[in-house]
């Protein structure tokens, strides 16, 4: 972890579909909005326990795709999923309530949603959620 990444917490939860779970501040997601601006490789990842769980964000100019093997995803995010996610997270950013953005991939290989989410969730109350 870079000193000046912020704390997120990640990890998948189980709801009505399996989730991949980014709780955080609004600085956290500032954060993560500049990141993916920049269009910069990098991971978000964590483990607790035996659980582990990862997104990785590596930028492309084709077409974008999520994948998954096991529960390490990676997002081949394309410009115009980077402009779109950059503003959701933005936008996340700035609320004043508890909300989530749901971040969609072009193409989802995968069986998981991607959802940001600021003041809805305790993230002790997943196993594979905690901080980064």
């Amino acid at each position: 972890m870079t000193k000046e990444q912020p704390s997120l917490h990640v990890g998948i939860a189980e709801f009505s579909e399996p989730t991949f779970l980014l709780i955080g501040e609004s600085y956290s997601f500032h954060w993560l909005a500049e990141q993916i601006a920049a269009r910069r490789t990098f991971t978000l990842e964590q483990t607790l326990g035996k659980a582990h769980a990862s997104l990785r964000f590596v930028p492309t100019t084709q077409g974008g795709h999520l994948s998954r093997k096991g529960d390490a995803l990676e997002w081949a995010i394309s410009v115009i999923e980077a402009q779109q996610a950059t503003q959701q997270l933005k936008e996340l950013a700035a609320s004043n309530c508890p909300a989530h953005a749901y971040l969609d991939p072009l193409s989802n290989e995968t069986d998981v949603q991607i959802v940001a989410s600021i003041g809805e969730y305790d993230p002790n109350q997943f196993d594979a959620a905690r901080d980064i």
